[in-house]
């Protein structure tokens, strides 16, 4: 059994390069809406680090997190004309921009998680920055995405009841603690003013003055911008590396800098591009750690819902926990409850999706010119993160058939990695179409 860590070259045949089209154009196009990357390079931009009773208030701060940084340097707007703070803003994150940190939280084990990146989400609208123009030149922020309707650019908005951001922290200190490889949320912050053409301008004027308004026109959903403040080991994703051709060097070079930063501090070996039986090894450690990922998830019952590959970070970490769901609560009452073989539907999407995260993560690394190992190889380390990671006795509370998510995992490794065939997205076509 290949376990994390353990480093030798793989002489079979490579993950080769003309693998099947990852995703028709129905799914491409609801996927990466708005997700613009090839052609655009990151570009520097001034921000206004806001002051806590002015500009905001905390509605919670996770002290479980143990760092010499402090989240109040994390909340910050952009602000072209004024702004005291230059920060790199990197396609395709138009509302969240990140700095690094040493953090860590304490998991369930006792053993340390360890992140690198604090990410604030909710910092205005960033893709003018990059495209060469700024968001001072836009009257309103109002705009109306493929997927989600009407939404305010650059804003990330607060719900309440069990999708509250209040929650949303509690939920991603439950995983985290129990080995998910995830974000963690460090803080909330209520935002009461926010700089608008260099001026700091309260919310309720800028809803006055028709920037963005007091409630959605396509939903029962008030406008209650806040910012979240997650770490992560970094915030780059599988798509990036992917798609961002010009800076996909660059990406992994900082993907094994990472790596080797997390390495350090739990004793694993060390990676190095340019070495090849160390470069198939974090193409098979992060193989092991999606497999161990996937099984925790369904220790505790939860589903993502979206780990395509822009939810899938060059740390092996399941990001944007807001879709996430427990089976018992709204899956109960949605079509993803339905079961196929023994397996809830919404589980059999997560597979799905995190395995063709992984297929996409090789295609990258074959265009850097790394050295990933073999297909037969990297699936044998899915398997065996997920087999050491599942709970029998966890998830058979939570109505998992054991046999039946293997039997999945399995099959849908083997079509998709080994045979290199497609299945489709499970939001736009019936799981009957796959004939696996």
């Amino acid at each position: 059994m290949i376990k994390e860590g353990q480093l030798g070259v793989d002489k079979n045949i490579e993950v080769e390069d003309d693998l099947a089209p990852e995703i028709d154009e129905v799914e491409k196009k609801s996927e990466v809406s708005g997700r613009e990357i090839r052609g655009l390079e990151p570009k520097e931009e001034y921000f206004s680090t806001l002051v806590e009773g002015i500009d905001y208030k905390f509605s919670a701060i996770n002290y479980e997190v143990v760092s010499d940084n402090n989240p109040r340097e994390c909340i910050l707007f952009v602000n072209p004309i004024k702004g005291d703070r230059k920060l790199l803003v990197t396609p395709p994150h138009w509302r969240t921009v990140s700095s690094p940190v040493s953090a860590s939280i304490k998991k369930n084990n006792g053993e340390d998680d360890y992140f690198f990146e604090a990410n604030t989400k909710g910092v205005g609208y960033l893709k003018p920055s990059v495209k060469g123009y700024s968001i001072d030149d836009l009257e309103s922020w109002i705009s109306t995405d493929f997927i989600e309707g009407e939404r305010i650019l650059g804003i990330n908005n607060d719900h309440v009841g069990e999708r509250s951001s209040v929650k949303k922290m509690e939920i991603s200190n439950e995983l985290v603690k129990s080995g998910l490889r995830s974000e963690v949320h460090w803080s909330v912050a209520n935002l009461k003013r926010i700089p608008y053409n260099g001026e700091m301008s309260s919310i309720g004027e800028l809803q006055e003055r028709g920037v963005f308004p007091r409630k959605f026109e396509d939903k029962n959903l008030l406008v209650r911008p806040i910012e979240l403040v997650r770490l992560l080991k970094t915030n780059t994703r599988v798509e990036e590396a992917l798609l961002a051709d010009d800076r996909r060097k660059e990406i992994f070079s900082d993907a094994f800098d990472v790596y080797n930063k997390e390495a350090r501090l739990t004793d694993l070996p060390e990676v190095e591009i340019g070495n090849r039986s160390k470069e198939q090894e974090f193409f098979r450690t992060f193989s092991y750690r999606i497999g161990k990922n996937l099984a925790i998830l369904l220790n505790n019952g939860y589903a993502h819902g979206a780990l395509h590959s822009s939810n899938v970070t060059m740390a092996a970490e399941f990001a944007d926990i807001d879709p996430m769901i427990y089976w018992d609560n709204e899956t109960k009452a949605s079509g993803w409850k339905e079961e196929y073989q023994g397996l809830r539907l919404h589980h059999i999407k997560d597979i799905r999706d995190a395995i063709y995260s992984l297929r996409r993560l090789y295609k990258a690394g074959r265009k850097t010119g790394l050295s990933t190992g073999s297909r037969e190889t990297l699936v044998e380390n899915i398997i065996n993160g997920f087999n050491e990671a599942y709970d029998s006795n966890l998830a058979k509370k939570n109505n998992i058939d054991e046999s039946a998510v293997k039997n999945w995992l399995e099959r849908i490794t083997d079509h998709v990695l080994v045979k290199k065939k497609n299945l489709n997205s499970l939001t736009h076509y019936n799981i009957d179409t796959w004939g696996i």
